[in-house]
């Protein structure tokens, strides 16, 4: 196991049909969580109760519970996003593994699906020493879940991508400058969100859009400038008074797909001056 992915509780997918269009759909949705992997992964399990009798027979009252303790080597703004996590019990596990398998919860139906789990995150301990003392989080798979795992378990290998290339949504930091009447470009500084560094390659205009009081439009024209690491957007003009905002949109959906990557993003809106 060298990472996990999450599913939405009660999410099913066929493995028969199951390949990236429905796995965009998933991500886009906010049901699916790609590859998150940990520095470290350790076992936190808990183990079954017993109960002997007079005559040393044992007997299992409350059964065992699957569990693990993952650390990242992060700083706070993962541990912000983390912290989404914390006490949810939205969301089931499936443990990905070397070779790009996933192990999911074998149904009666034929369909896959994750492991419930509820999860929390310890104390955040910025690191003191050379050691690594990152953000925490522990996983327990529920105890009904703990039936599937036990005894229905089985690994899936999708046809047109691996779980390890498939990566979680990176949320994005947006940046605009003043917006003046009747212009019909734009320019944006576009960094990640949790590394402050220029994120490229995100010149497809139909995975954004133009948001003027609250309709959108696609910009008909998305370029990035190398040199000064900034990208321009070409749409209709603005209008002075108009509330505007730059936003990653794809189908309906906040999000940017790119192969194997997945952005969200927003600036803050802005009223263009006369």
């Amino acid at each position: 196991m060298v990472g996990f992915n999450v599913f939405k509780r009660n999410v099913e997918i066929d493995p028969s049909t199951f390949g990236k269009t429905e796995l965009d759909t998933l991500v886009s949705e906010e049901k699916f969580v790609g590859l998150i992997s940990p520095y470290n992964l350790d076992n936190n399990n808990q183990d079954a109760d017993f109960a002997t009798s007079t005559q040393k027979e044992r007997s299992e009252r409350i059964g065992g519970v699957k569990g693990w303790i993952f650390t990242f080597d992060e700083g706070n703004c993962f541990q912000n996003e983390l912290q989404k996590f914390h006490k949810s019990k939205e969301w089931s596990i499936v443990p990905v593994l070397d070779d790009g398998s996933a192990m999911f919860r074998i149904k009666t139906n034929g369909k896959l699906s994750g492991f419930d789990i509820n999860m929390f995150t310890n104390v955040f301990d910025p690191a003191l020493t050379a050691d690594i003392s990152g953000p925490t989080l522990q996983v327990d798979v529920t105890p009904l879940a703990m039936i599937a795992w036990q005894e229905s378990s089985g690994l899936f290998t999708p046809t047109e991508f691996s779980f390890l290339e498939i990566q979680p949504i990176a949320g994005l930091n947006i940046e605009t400058p003043i917006l003046v009447a009747a212009a019909t470009t734009t320019v944006l500084t576009i960094t990640a969100l949790c590394a402050d560094s220029p994120v490229i390659g995100l010149t497809d205009p139909t995975n954004w859009a133009v948001d003027v009081d609250g309709t959108r439009t696609s910009p008909t024209n998305v370029a990035y400038d190398a040199n000064n690491k900034k990208y321009t957007l070409t749409h209709a003009a603005l209008t002075a008074g108009a509330k505007v905002s730059f936003i990653t949109a794809k189908n309906g959906y906040n999000i940017y797909v790119k192969d194997g990557n997945y952005y969200s993003g927003q600036s803050v809106a802005k009223v263009v001056t006369a």
